[in-house]
């Protein structure tokens, strides 16, 4: 195996194995496992397979056939089967159990919400940076994704506007800066002629 590992280190395109594969697996795993190899300066086709293996075994993907997968990875259909097929058949009771057990992603909740009872609102950033604490590595951006997914009647995911994002961002003193500045502005103005001031 390491011989063809050698062989298809030298071949693999991570550029070639995205445009592959685009329209074939989900376009958001897609680019999340694209990102996951240059993020690691992956250079191996069995380390993108196994990528693209473990989405398919925690259910987030279809497997694409082998013929696909060899051409994307630009390795031969033997070591693309070869590494599928190495661990053999092993049913999955839950989606990312070899990442959390239950109790580890309850823990993750609990922090979450505190998180979001302290400021209000919680990033995939720190989704990801508190299940990286427990992991102790670094386990992927699609996984604050999923657990968003997974809980989202506990966390209340609710849809922004870019206006209201960009409010999110201001920090306490911006907000006593724009403040004074209104105050400022509408000295002298009847009352009567201020209307959606928060709007100025």
């Amino acid at each position: 195996m390491n011989k063809d590992e050698e062989i298809s280190d030298s071949s693999f395109d991570i550029n070639t194995f995205e445009k592959t594969l685009n329209g074939i697996i989900d376009p958001i795993e897609l680019w999340l496992i694209a990102g996951d190899c240059r993020d690691q300066d992956v250079s191996s086709s069995t380390t993108a397979l196994k990528m693209v293996k473990d989405s398919c075994d925690m259910g987030y993907i279809q497997k694409p056939t082998g013929v696909q997968l060899a051409s994307a990875a630009s390795c031969s259909p033997q070591l693309m089967s070869r590494l599928w097929n190495n661990g053999g058949y092993k049913k999955k009771e839950i989606k990312e159990s070899a990442i959390f057990t239950p109790q580890q992603e309850q823990k993750i909740l609990e922090n979450i919400l505190k998180i979001i009872d302290e400021t209000g609102i919680v990033t995939l950033q720190e989704i990801n940076e508190e299940a990286e604490k427990l992991a102790g590595r670094f386990i992927g951006y699609s996984f604050s994704i999923r657990f968003l997914q997974r809980h989202k009647d506990s966390i209340g995911i609710i849809a922004t506007t870019a206006r209201e994002e960009r409010r999110v961002k201001l920090k306490e003193e911006d907000v006593l800066i724009y403040l004074q500045l209104i105050i400022e502005e509408l000295k002298g103005i009847p009352a009567e002629l201020i209307i959606q001031g928060d709007e100025v």
